[in-house]
């Protein structure tokens, strides 16, 4: 009986304790995609990542959606010459705990090809594929293009 009631009591501590231990993968955060003319070949998918994981996570690409192909890729800005340019990226790395952010002038993902117009307020499904996995399935919102401001 007493051995019982050390158990009842050791539960709940060992549930406290371990509730700061849950998993929740890989999250995806204020993902969007930039509207574009109806003819654009190519658009961009913006979002942040966060790696809630106690192990590495790879981010190695990113698949359906109305696309031919997703590519990742980040735009490199030389100060000498004020010019910018884009490098196709096979993966990212995310460390525990850190998170990476998908912005305009940096890391993005690269829309190939759209089967379709995409147009403001509406959403696309996107699938990132993660290592180990599993995947994950994000909603892209289509907002209108204010990079003006």
């Amino acid at each position: 009986m007493i051995h019982n009631l050390n158990l009842i009591g050791i539960i709940p501590l060992l549930t406290l304790l371990l509730s700061g231990c849950s998993d929740e993968g890989v999250t995806v955060d204020e993902a969007w995609i930039a509207e574009a003319p109806p003819n654009a070949n190519v658009l961009a998918g913006y979002m942040t990542l966060e790696n809630n994981d106690a192990q590495h996570r790879t981010l190695a690409g990113a698949t359906d959606g109305p696309f031919e192909r997703i590519e990742i890729h980040r735009t490199l800005h030389d100060p000498q010459t004020g010019l910018a340019r884009m490098l196709k990226e096979e993966q990212i790395t995310l460390a525990p705990g850190k998170r990476v952010v998908f912005q305009p002038g940096g890391y993005h993902l690269m829309l190939i090809h759209p089967q379709v117009a995409l147009k403001a307020g509406e959403t696309v499904p996107i699938t990132l594929v993660l290592f180990p996995g599993p995947n994950l399935k994000a909603e892209f919102l289509v907002r209108r293009n204010q990079s003006h401001l």
